[in-house]
């Protein structure tokens, strides 16, 4: 039976991002949020409310906005628990609220897209993949070039991916994660929320070009396609 779940307690202050990191149907659901005080614009209030008996209500803190971090319009990932989102320059921020103890918000300043060249942006994308590696897919502004990076853990840098290999990276503006292909000519490959008629469309980095999985459309730019901007990709569970 459908249920709405009421979201109280919400900061009175813009909402900046928000991200639902567990299915929606998933009993134990959590809610994270970025806000911005109308008050105090070198402030961020970072938050997080879940189910499951820990915490019925919104955990804050309360941060200066160092390095003027301005989230960008990647959707935000929970990952080994804690929360990870992006900004316009490719800076990390990172989120924790450990069982019983203060949140923490950190900023990863020194960190960027290497070799960037591209001038103008359109989107940028942020996704968590089944072996635990973050990726970052930026898009130019004409969407003729995508680029991929991979978080080093340990430098914390985005390192410049040119192949993906037996990989795959399912992106939209509300959900985006990464999976290891079950063929092998599903891997390397980059699949937006784009239609060519009826026909879904990725995007191949080994040969640069957006291909429609009927193999009707093949191009550069993705022209004459339809863009389902308020779609989003679901993970199939198969209970044992």
């Amino acid at each position: 039976m459908n249920k709405v779940i009421e979201i109280s307690d919400r900061p009175n202050c813009d909402i900046i991002a928000l991200s639902f990191p567990h299915p929606p149907t998933s009993i134990n659901w959590s809610v994270f949020g970025i806000f911005h005080s109308d008050k105090n614009e070198d402030k961020l209030i970072v938050g997080s409310i879940e189910s499951g008996g820990r915490q019925q209500h919104w955990k804050f803190g309360v941060f200066p906005n160092e390095y003027n971090f301005r989230v960008s319009n990647a959707m935000l990932v929970y990952h080994k628990y804690q929360y990870h989102c992006l900004d316009v320059k490719g800076r990390l921020g990172k989120f924790e609220d450990p069982h019983g103890g203060d949140v923490t918000w950190n900023i990863v300043p020194r960190i960027g897209f290497k070799g960037l060249k591209l001038r103008a942006v359109n989107q940028t994308f942020l996704a968590a993949g089944e072996d635990g590696d973050i990726f970052a897919v930026v898009v130019s502004c004409d969407n003729t070039e995508v680029s991929v990076y991979k978080l080093d853990p340990f430098e914390f840098e985005w390192i410049p991916v040119e192949n993906l290999r037996d990989r795959m990276l399912f992106l939209s503006e509300t959900a985006s994660f990464g999976a290891k292909a079950t063929r092998s000519a599903m891997g390397n490959k980059i699949y937006f929320p784009k239609f060519y008629g009826t026909s879904g469309v990725f995007y191949s980095l080994s040969t640069k070009k957006y291909r429609s999985y009927d193999g009707r459309f093949a191009a550069n730019e993705p022209y004459m396609l339809e863009n389902m901007s308020t779609a989003t990709w679901i993970q199939p569970y198969y209970p044992s």
